[in-house]
């Protein structure tokens, strides 16, 4: 909820207008209600409101709305190819349920920049699609790596994400 707070008395207030006025909920039409509207936008906005007073003079007042999108992901930065588990055997990026949409495109690179991994368009959660730790089926040596993904949100908005994993063996 946006609260404003006019730098006049509130009854000398005759319009409130907002710019744009998509992604805003008001509580009635009172001024009071139209100086605090509930934002219900989900993506960044620049809003401005113009009062305009019983005497006709106006004034006029903008904010910026960033919204910061919280993704639950979880990148390994271990994983262990020959482990006797299985578990942590390969690198991919994980989630909770509904929060990314697919891994548009994951990229591995070696140290020296060269590019030991690439996979584009599928699921998380799923370590078989992920890198295994291999380079033409082909075991690496223990090492660290560089991994760039980028991702579709659920809300269909795209990231690109950055992160070293190791390679244990």
């Amino acid at each position: 909820m946006v609260h404003l707070q006019p730098g006049f008395p509130i009854n000398i207030i005759d319009t409130v207008i907002w710019t744009p006025d998509s992604g805003l909920e008001f509580g009635g039409t009172s001024i009071q209600q139209l100086l605090n509207p509930t934002i219900k936008g989900l993506e960044n906005q620049e809003y401005t409101v113009s009062l305009v007073t019983t005497e006709g003079c106006a004034t006029t007042a903008s904010f910026r709305l960033l919204v910061k999108t919280q993704r639950d992901l979880y990148a390994p930065n271990v994983i262990w190819p020959d482990g006797p588990t299985g578990n942590n055997a390969a690198f991919t990026l994980f989630t909770r349920p509904g929060s990314l949409d697919e891994i548009l495109e994951l990229q591995i690179y070696d140290r020296w920049g060269n590019q030991v991994f690439q996979r584009e368009h599928f699921q998380p959660d799923i370590p078989q699609l992920g890198w295994a730790g291999d380079f033409r089926n082909k075991p690496m040596n223990p090492a660290v790596f560089v991994w760039r993904a980028k991702v579709e949100s659920a809300d269909g908005t795209h990231s690109i994400l950055k992160g070293d994993v190791t390679v244990v063996r």
